[in-house]
This record gives structure tokens, sequence and C-alpha cells, in this order.
């Protein structure tokens, strides 16, 4: 699905890392673990990567990712987001999932670290 949005949020989590949200349109479903695509433009200049949402599924109300800053033109042109800013998304994507299929599982993560490991977290199964 794809559509037109703004910046709902920005949520500083450390100096170099930083959270975006966006509203959450009631007709997007997608699993924890899977990406989407984000487009903006800082400038007039069209930009676009991939991310992990780092929110959760059961989050009814935004979406989210999570974004360690670095040299690149993306992390500059996403260090110059304000609330309200334009940005195009088209998700969901992958399939690197887990739906509670296993009463145990064992989480590698790359990357910054961060998404894979909060999306499981706040949405596999608990076991007493």
């Amino acid at each position: 699905m794809k559509f037109e949005t703004n910046v709902k949020e920005i949520i500083p989590r450390t100096p170099n890392v930083t959270s975006f949200r966006f509203p959450r349109p009631p007709e997007l479903d997608y699993k924890a673990g899977q990406f989407l695509f984000i487009t903006i433009k800082p400038g007039g200049k069209e930009l676009s990567k991939h991310f992990s949402f780092s929110s959760s599924p059961t989050e009814k109300e935004h979406i989210e990712f999570t974004k360690k800053f670095t040299d690149s033109e993306f992390s500059a042109a996403l260090k110059t987001l304000k609330m309200g800013d334009w940005a195009s998304i088209d998700a969901p994507y992958g399939q690197f999932t887990f739906e509670g299929e296993h009463p145990k599982i064992g989480m590698l993560a790359g990357g910054i670290g961060i998404t894979p490991l909060v999306t499981y977290a706040s949405t596999a199964p608990t076991s007493g």
C-alpha cells in the first residue's frame, strides 16, 4: 500500500539515533519484522530508503522507523525533517516475521539492533 502522509512525531532516542512517527492508515496491516519504503523531499529533491518498522503492529495510531544517523545524504535529509513535513510511504514488505509458531525463539539483530528486538518483544507471545 502506498500513501502520502506527514511527520507526526520525531523522537530522539540517543544523540545519534532518532525515531520518526507517522499516522497509521486503518487499512495498513503489517507483521513484526516487515519493512517500509519512505520517500522524503528535502529541498525538493526526492530521496527514498527502506527501513524496518520499529513500531509494533499492535500500535494502531502510528507507524515508526528508527535511524542511526551517519554521514549519508539520507541521514542529513532526515535531520532536517520537522513535524508536519511531507512523506510518502510504501509498505509492508518482507517475510522476516514471527507469528508464535514456535514456543521459544532466539534472535540476532543486525544494523543498529533496535528494530528487530523492539518489534518482536512487543508482539511475541508469552508462555507461563
